[in-house]
């Protein structure tokens, strides 16, 4: 007989939460926080927009779904895995699909984050070709003389003999 494994909430890549975990990670979250308290206190902005069910804080704001809010300690690890799981989209997309499922406070910035600096997407994203350019045509002295360079050089103090500057 064997026994059944710990029921999680929600699990992405490697990272399995219960409900009990997820719920102290937002706890821990200064912003939610601030949501939990809010809502404690019965602030109507807050119970219009948000719901806690289970000691877990959810977003309301959209008629008829229920989606949790994720605290900022695993939002950008959900934003990577999101990007990775489908095929890579740009910033944008990744907002648009994430928003589905989940609410996380500063989308944009952590969504751009996370696909630019997908190490795939940096490697593997199509640049324009260098242009073509032909070297300058070199011309070469014929004569002695014909073509002469000088460096005057500094000594930065004068040597034994009072002189200074080198010219070469």
């Amino acid at each position: 007989e064997s026994k059944p494994g710990p029921k999680y909430f929600i699990r992405f890549g490697a990272r399995n939460f219960t409900s009990e975990q997820f719920a102290s990670l937002q706890r821990k979250d200064n912003r939610l926080v601030n949501l939990f308290t809010k809502i404690s206190k019965g602030a109507k902005s807050a119970c219009a927009k948000f719901t806690v069910e289970r000691g877990i804080l959810y977003s309301t704001k959209i008629k008829g779904t229920k989606r949790p809010v994720f605290p900022e300690s695993i939002a950008l690890d959900w934003l990577k895995f999101v990007h990775v799981s489908f095929g890579h989209p740009g910033q944008s997309l990744l907002q648009t699909i994430s928003k589905r499922d989940v609410l996380i406070f500063g989308i944009k910035e952590l969504a751009t984050f996370a696909s630019l600096n997908c190490e795939s997407c940096v490697a593997n994203q199509p640049r324009r070709p260098l242009p073509q350019v032909l070297p300058k045509p070199r011309r070469f002295a014929i004569n002695p003389f014909e073509k002469a360079h000088f460096d005057l050089w500094d000594a930065g103090s004068s040597d034994r003999r009072g002189k200074r500057y080198l010219l070469a």
